[in-house]
């Protein structure tokens, strides 16, 4: 008889101490208590997370850092709140092999020490020169104060070419009058790099243990940049993607 008192004792704490963790009665499960929190909480398998019965909304996983040493695999868009940091590889993009089913074709993202904007074409000029519009979309968010660079590749004749004139909602290319009356007009490849507005002096050398915390320094941050920046946390608060 008094055995079973003893288990019976014992289990009455195990189960209290377990509901001092996981709160099972609520419409919530709290794993840890602000007392607590410093402490782990391990989980082995899988873990699904679902919107309920109802079917309009979705699982939401809310934290503040996320530690993760294997693979993570996201299906379908992913949404990074104040920038994207890589400490080790690459940014690609894999695209299947179109005749080896064994194989994928992985592409690199060009890294830099610029937000750099690009847009690129073909043209050909008219009467010895040719005024090259832009897309909407790069002239919206490329910077006005930083240098505009233009890469001109003449194509089937050995012709020089000039800008006479570049913002970021038109380029003005003219042929050496020389040329022109030798070869007549050309065709020719350009590409036009900017920076991306709001983000002309972003800070190339970091101070190492605020990179990893993930935290920027306000005060050398753009006005554009913050504006973007409360734009942004204001927009996924309003998709429930963020607290």
């Amino acid at each position: 008889m008094k055995s079973r008192i003893g288990v019976v004792l014992v289990a009455a704490m195990v189960v209290s101490n377990v509901y001092s963790q996981i709160n099972l009665n609520s419409s919530s499960i709290n794993f840890r208590t602000n007392t607590t929190a410093g402490n782990s909480t391990y989980h082995y398998g899988d873990l699904h997370l679902e919107g309920g019965t109802s079917g309009s909304s979705w699982g939401w996983l809310y934290c503040n850092l996320i530690n993760n040493n294997g693979n993570s695999y996201l299906y379908g868009p992913a949404y990074f709140y104040s920038g994207l940091n890589v400490l080790s590889g690459t940014k690609n993009f894999i695209q299947m092999h179109p005749s080896d089913s064994t194989k994928v074709i992985k592409y690199i993202a060009i890294e830099a020490g610029e937000a750099i904007t690009l847009a690129r074409g073909l043209s050909k000029t008219v009467s010895g020169s040719v005024d090259i519009i832009l897309p909407e979309h790069f002239a919206l968010v490329t910077s006005s104060d930083a240098p505009l660079t233009v890469l001109l590749t003449p194509e089937n004749a050995p012709v020089t070419m000039y800008t006479s004139s570049k913002t970021k909602e038109h380029v003005t290319v003219v042929m050496k009058h020389s040329d022109y009356e030798e070869y007549g007009d050309a065709t020719f490849a350009w590409q036009i790099n900017g920076v991306r507005d709001g983000y002309e002096n972003e800070q190339i050398i970091c101070d190492t243990d605020s990179l990893l915390e993930g935290l920027n320094n306000p005060s050398s941050m753009s006005e554009k940049r913050k504006k973007m920046d409360n734009w942004a946390k204001k927009e996924m608060k309003k998709s429930k993607k963020l607290k």
